[in-house]
C-alpha cells in the first residue's frame, strides 16, 4: 500500500473518530483539540472517501447531515486551501453539477406542495401533485 493510501486511510479513520464524537457530544472539543495537527491535512479527498463509507452504514440521513455539516466547519480551514476549479463544459462534474441544479430547483419549487403533505400525509389532492 503506498504512503498515500495510508495517510488517507489514518485521516478517514480520524473523521469517523471526530464525527462520532460529534454526533453523539461525547468530548467533541477534547477530540478536536488531540487531532488539531491531523485536521489541518485533511484534504477534499479524504471528505468523500468518509462521506461515502458514512452514507453506506448509516440509514439516519438527517443525522448524517447534521454531522457532516458540523464536521465540514471542523475541517474549513483545510479545506479552504484547496481552490476550487471550475468543471469544462460537458465534462462528466459539469453534468452532475447541472444536473443538481435543476434537481435544487425542481424541490424548491414543489416545497410549498411539501410541506403541506408533511403535514397531511393523507390528502390524496397533494399525493397526485406529487405524483
Amino acid at each position: 500500500m503506498s504512503e498515500i493510501s495510508l495517510h488517507q486511510q489514518a485521516h478517514v479513520a480520524m473523521l469517523h473518530e471526530l464525527y462520532g464524537a460529534i454526533v453523539t457530544r461525547t468530548k467533541a472539543a477534547e477530540t478536536i483539540r488531540s487531532y488539531d495537527a491531523m485536521i489541518r491535512m485533511v484534504t477534499p479527498s479524504d471528505i468523500v472517501v468518509f462521506v461515502h463509507e458514512l452514507v453506506q452504514r448509516t440509514s439516519d440521513m438527517e443525522a448524517v447531515r447534521m454531522g457532516i455539516n458540523k464536521l465540514l466547519n471542523v475541517t474549513y480551514k483545510a479545506l479552504s486551501d484547496y481552490p476550487y476549479h471550475v468543471p469544462a463544459e460537458g465534462t462528466y462534474f459539469h453534468v452532475c453539477i447541472r444536473n443538481n441544479a435543476a434537481m435544487v430547483k425542481h424541490m424548491e419549487s414543489i416545497r410549498p406542495v411539501l410541506m403541506q403533505f408533511n403535514k397531511n400525509t393523507e390528502d390524496e389532492v397533494l399525493r397526485s401533485t406529487l405524483a
